[in-house]
């Protein structure tokens, strides 16, 4: 999610980045050989992630990363979500 759509500080965020958030749910595989995460999604909330989703993956430490490539505003973007283990700094 964009920074800026973020509201649970009480901040309003700009009508613009209202859109901008994605959330989707499944069950999922992983394939250690080609580093990547195959998403079966049951529920979304947007049309285009639905389906099987195959999201890019690196272990980092203490934190996974998940990558995948997508269009945004008619530009090639990369869109990547960082999730760190509880209890790291």
């Amino acid at each position: 999610m964009d920074a800026r759509r973020n509201q649970a500080d009480g901040r309003d965020a700009p009508p613009e980045f209202l859109p901008h958030v994605a959330s989707y749910f499944g069950t999922y595989a992983v394939d250690t050989g080609r580093k990547v995460v195959t998403h079966q999604v049951i529920a979304s909330i947007r049309q285009n992630e639905s389906g099987v989703l195959e999201r890019r993956y690196e272990l980092r430490g203490d934190t996974l990363v998940l990558a995948a490539d997508a269009v945004f505003e008619g530009a090639a973007v990369t869109h990547t979500l960082q999730w760190r283990r509880a209890g790291t700094p």
